[in-house]
Formats: C-alpha cells, structure tokens, sequence
C-alpha cells in the first residue's frame, strides 16, 4: 500500500458540509507498534463521498503502539476517538472480544467497518464500494470482499478465497466454516443483534457474522481489498492446536444452543472433522495422550451426529 493518506483539512474538504459519520471504522489493538501505521493509513487513504469517524481501543500495550495512535491523534482530531487502557481488558475478560464493548457501542454511524491493529485495507475505495452496494440492496445486512494473506513482514502469502464469483453466505456456511475476513466486512449497525452474553464466545468475528446472518444472507464480493496479517504464534498456529478445537467446541456448542438447534448437525460435523485433524497431528508427532483424547471426543460427537439423522 503506496498511497499517502489525506490530511485532517483535505479530508473535511471532500466531505463538505457533512458532519455527522456514515461509516464508523473500528479497530482494536494491542502491541501493534510494528503495524498500526499501516492500518491506520489505510482507514485514511479511503476516497469517500461521505464522512466516516476512526474508534480506536489500545488494550494497554507495552510497546509504542498507543504514542503511534496519539501522533495521528493529534493530526486528525476531528476523524480519531481512541481509548487508551491502563490495564490489558482482554486478559481480564478471558479473550472476549473488545469490539462489542468498547468500539461498537460508540459508533455513530449507519454502517460499521472494522480493522484490527495488524490487518490493513489495500483498496481507497472499498467504503464507498461497499455503501453503495448496501443503500442499493436494502435487504442486505452486510456485504465482505475478499483478501489477502500475509505474513508478519507483509509478505504475500496467499489469497483468502478462491471464490470468483459473487456468493450469499447464510449462517449454515458461516458456522461450517469462515468465508471471508473481519478486515473485508461493512454491516450496518442496525443489524448486529449480538447475544447478551456475547464476553463468553471465543471467536468473536464469526458469532458477528452469525448474528448479522440471522436476518438475511451477507453478500460476498471477490474483489480483493484488504490484507490479513498471519501471526505464526496466534491460537491457530499448530503448537496451539488443541487449545483452539477445545475453543471450537464450546463456540459451536454455544451457538447451537443460541440458534435453538437449527444447524446442530453442522456446527457437530464441524467439531468431529476438527478432531480428527488434531488426531492425525498427534499421532504424527507421536503424543499418545493428544492422539487419545481427540478419538474420545471423535467417538462423542459421531454419537451426537447420528442421532440428527
């Protein structure tokens, strides 16, 4: 990503006499020194034809990120409403996700897009794009685009989705698996329903997207305008393999019992074919105990998928 963000004065410009946000942009972050400039300039470089306001919550990182955050502060003062936390609220909360209570709430505008810390967007129209393809199609909560994946020195890895085609994703394919990224998304903010105890979903992304689903299906568009970074120590990394199946489980069980039952039979098939993948690593690295327990849980969730049909 080249372009240079506008300024504060270029940006009010181009906006006119507009005041109030159309697009809240949220963005959560913590210990990010290395990539919040890149995030944040790509929140800035968006060529809009209306205004949008920046959310920003600092978990209380321990490296420069929140004096990075306080510099664009000080340029954009009108575009930038950051927290600053003094204690790391994640850690307390027990991984809940930091967006529906700290960012969401705040948001002003009709539409919300997010952007974490460490992700960026590539594309200066994706918000106009993507609020025209909304106030166009009114039955549409949502709409993503497609991104791409790179590692934590932004070296391309690989793209997202090899969907080409323009798809509706229904909360079926979404609790089957993830379809697209958090970084691609823009809803609109009348359609998050989230559940009252959403602090005690792990996977916080995907019970949005099941939630905003619920209503009617989110449009999926190929084109590519965001990058997710890949961390190779984040909990879907392999020396985190099981902690993250054993956070699977309770998701899915979790929204199970939210969606009353309805997609039981796939959220289960979901968990057994993770399992299964955490078996055959295990074996493969020769850890007995892993190996066993998956084919317990393996065996459980088999019993659980039977009596569906």
């Amino acid at each position: 990503m080249n372009k240079k963000p506008k300024t504060q004065d270029e940006l009010l410009k181009s906006w006119g006499d507009k005041t109030d946000p159309l697009v809240s942009i949220c963005c959560i972050t913590f210990n990010h020194e290395s990539f919040i400039a890149e995030a944040l300039d790509g929140m800035l470089m968006q060529e809009t034809g209306f205004t949008f306001e920046i959310l920003i919550h600092d978990d209380a990182s321990t490296d420069k990120t929140a004096e990075i955050i306080k510099e664009y502060e000080k340029e954009y003062p009108q575009i930038f409403r950051p927290i600053y936390q003094t204690e790391n609220q994640y850690s307390q909360r027990k991984g809940a996700s930091m967006n529906p209570e700290f960012n969401y709430p705040r948001a002003r505008g009709k539409y919300i897009a997010v952007c974490e810390g460490d992700d960026y967007w590539t594309d200066p129209e994706k918000l106009q794009r993507q609020v025209g393809f909304l106030k166009s199609h009114p039955e549409y909560p949502a709409v993503a685009e497609n991104s791409l994946v790179v590692n934590e020195d932004g070296v391309y890895l690989r793209i997202f989705s090899k969907i080409q085609t323009p798809e509706e994703y229904g909360v079926g394919d979404l609790i089957h698996g993830r379809k697209f990224h958090l970084a691609s998304i823009l809803f609109r903010t009348e359609a998050m329903n989230l559940p009252d105890n959403f602090k005690d979903f792990p996977f916080g992304d995907t019970l949005l997207f099941i939630c905003l689903a619920k209503r009617y299906p989110i449009r999926f568009q190929p084109k590519t305008s965001s990058a997710y970074r890949k961390n190779a120590g984040g909990v879907t990394s392999m020396k985190n393999r099981k902690k993250w199946v054993e956070r699977a489980e309770k998701f899915h069980l979790m929204i199970n019992d939210l969606l009353q039952g309805q997609y039981s039979n796939i959220s289960f098939q979901n968990i057994k074919d993770q399992y299964f993948s955490l078996f055959k690593q295990s074996v493969k690295k020769g850890e007995i105990g892993d190996a066993l327990f998956s084919l317990k849980k393996i065996e459980a969730y088999w019993r659980k998928i039977k009596q569906l049909k």
